[in-house]
């Protein structure tokens, strides 16, 4: 009956081992009651039968404790792999989320690259117009000029100094000749050309005193 009890308790009690609360709340009472009466015995068989109890006890908390120790191991180890495992799935998605993010101002640095090309090339051909536009216009001045017989002409009222594009076809005189619009080219000035100069001098002093 005892062999067959601690049998009984022996398959429990590797079930039982995963807790260690658990193992000893159950086999401690089955079998401690039974060892002490048969160790208590006078008989020698029956002494023997608890002895042996006490070392099925002992080998019993011995796995137990093995088996208890092995399991919080795989337990610890499994919950540090699914903590592992969700850190690297949050890494994972964040970064997803850099490279998707990445790949948009990847692609908005080309779409700026591919607006600024454009751009630059439009600016590019409305310069090159623009160029060829006044090369145009500065031909048919010239051709303007040359056909009628006119020039350009700048005076600078302060220094009295001019510069005139066509000085020595229509004056005869070369530009480093003039030094004066005055004493140079006034006398050699057309007569109805004389009031204008003159209405150009009032003005220019009028416009000095008003600023002053």
């Amino acid at each position: 009956v005892f062999g067959l009890i601690a049998a009984a308790i022996l398959s429990a009690s590797v079930a039982y081992a995963v807790s260690l609360p658990a193992f000893l709340t159950f086999s401690l009472p089955c079998l401690l009651p039974a060892i002490g009466y048969l160790l208590l015995r006078g008989n020698g068989l029956q002494q023997g039968w608890g002895l042996l109890g006490v070392i099925l006890l002992s080998a019993l908390l011995v796995v137990a404790w093995q088996i208890n120790r092995l399991v919080q191991g795989s337990l610890l180890r499994r919950f540090q792999t699914l903590a592992l495992v969700d850190h690297l799935e949050q890494a994972k998605g964040r970064t997803e989320r850099l490279n998707a993010d990445l790949g948009r101002e990847v692609e908005q640095r080309r779409s700026a690259e591919r607006a600024l090309r454009s751009a630059r090339d439009l600016l590019q051909a409305r310069v090159e117009a623009g160029t060829l536009e006044l090369s145009d216009s500065q031909a048919r001045l010239a051709l303007a000029l040359e056909a009628s017989e006119l020039g350009l002409w700048d005076w600078n009222l302060e220094t009295d100094e001019v510069h005139h594009s066509r000085l020595e076809e229509i004056f005869g005189i070369s530009q480093d000749e003039v030094r004066s619009v005055r004493a140079d080219l006034r006398p050699r000035l057309h007569p109805d050309d004389v009031p204008l100069l003159r209405r150009a001098l009032v003005n220019h002093l009028k416009g000095r005193s008003d600023g002053y």
